[in-house]
């Protein structure tokens, strides 16, 4: 693991998770169970700084349309155009639903 993704501090980005949860107004028990986790554990993520794991990171981020982008790369500008969310957001479905066979044969491809 690189040391930036050591050190790297998930409060802001699980602050963005709970507003945009909020913003929806669905309770953190509402999600918690949705998402198959507790919501302590969903507690943690958006009010405590705790890494989720990567599969629930990623449904999320995905579930609620938050770019990453800002969170990870702060010191870079993030100006995408809707269609190039959109693209993230087909592409990060994409390595979701894909198996490996799917994955090694995209992959392969370039």
């Amino acid at each position: 693991m690189s040391e930036a993704a050591g050190n790297f501090d998930f409060m802001a980005l699980g602050q963005a998770i709970m507003d945009a949860r909020e913003r929806r107004r669905i309770t953190r028990e509402e999600l918690a169970e949705e998402l198959g986790i507790s919501a302590r554990h969903l507690q943690a993520v958006e009010k405590e700084g705790q890494n989720p794991s990567f599969p629930l990171f990623i449904q999320l981020v995905t579930m609620f349309h938050i770019s990453v982008d800002p969170y990870i790369h702060p010191d870079l500008p993030t100006k995408k155009t809707t269609l190039r969310r959109q693209l993230d957001l087909h592409c990060v479905s994409f390595l979701i639903h894909s198996s490996r066979k799917e994955l090694s044969c995209f992959l392969h491809s370039f």
